[in-house]
Order: structure tokens, then sequence, then C-alpha cells
């Protein structure tokens, strides 16, 4: 029989909670970008849709990685490493937990699909602003899914007034995800 993780009531570590808050705050820049890009795009301002394309772009990636570095260092406090994380797991099983559930998945989608979008952008000539704002309404659209079911949320006692729970492992990955 499995041993259910031990729950306690301590401090989380300061740089982790960090860490989220970013990760949060890059995906909601990502979706205030993305929709600057879209109407900035409608109103022939190329130049500042490219930008907010670019940016919204790099917070996508830098959530990504903010996520990464969670389930790296085993910080069980943030629900969806708990879920999918495990102390134990290697390397590799960690990096792959990032994308083993909903939320994951969803940023590693929109992660690609930025990385195409960048790629597309450089060969749309003309025709830049027709791609950058239906391409920006699709990623806008992604990073409201992620701000809204956001991997980034902690584990939270009701009974210790909202303390940040502070499990010593997490429940892991699927054995079918590890092989």
């Amino acid at each position: 029989m499995l041993e259910q993780p031990t729950l306690t009531v301590t401090s989380a570590p300061n740089w982790a909670l960090g860490v989220g808050d970013i990760g949060s705050g890059l995906i909601l820049l990502g979706c205030f970008a993305f929709v600057a890009a879209l109407v900035l795009g409608l109103l022939r301002r190329e130049r500042l849709s490219t930008v907010g394309f670019v940016l919204g772009a790099a917070s996508l990636f830098g959530a990504f990685a903010c996520l990464t570095v969670l389930f790296v260092n085993n910080q069980f406090e943030y629900q969806y490493v708990f879920s999918h994380g495990d102390a134990l797991t290697e390397l590799k099983y960690k990096i792959a937990g990032v994308w083993s559930g909903q939320q994951g998945s969803f940023l590693l989608w929109a992660c690609s699909s930025a990385i195409f979008g960048l790629l597309a952008l450089r060969g749309t000539g003309i025709y830049r602003r027709w791609f950058i704002a239906p391409y920006s309404l699709f990623l806008a659209a992604l990073c409201g899914i992620l701000a809204y079911e956001t991997p980034f949320g902690l584990l939270k006692d009701a009974q210790h007034a909202g303390k940040v729970l502070m499990p010593s492992t997490g429940t892991g990955l699927a054995p079918s995800l590890e092989n």
C-alpha cells in the first residue's frame, strides 16, 4: 500500500513563493501583451503589434521556466507540483511532470504555438497584421485559460487561517508516464 504524503503547516520558502508570483504575473502579462498586439494590429500599428506579440511569447516562456524551477526544486506547496511531482523522481521525470497535467499541457501548448508564431512571423511580409491579429487572439485565449486554471495555485489549509501546506513529497507522475 502506498504511503500518503504528510502535510505540515510550515512556511514556504520566500524564493519559491516569489517564483510562483512571477509565473502568475507572466501569464497575466502575456494575456495583456497578446490583446495589445491584437488591437494594435487591427489599428495598423505593425511595429507595436509585433513588439506586443514578442513580449507575450517571452512571457509564456518565462512562465514555463518558473513552473519548471518549482518542479525541479520540489516545491510541493503548489497544488500542481504536488499533484504531478515527487521528491524521489529522476530529474528527467520532474521536467516531464511540468506538462503531465492539464494546466502544464496548456502552458506547453501555448509555448509551442508561440515558438511557431515567432518563426512564422518573419515570413509574413505585408500580411503581418493579418497574421498577428488572429494568432494573438488565440494565444491570449490560452493565457486567459492559464490565468483562470493556474498551475501556480498554493495548497492552503482552512483550519490554520489559510497557511500554506508544505507536503514532504508529491503524489508523483502517473506510472504510465514514467516509461
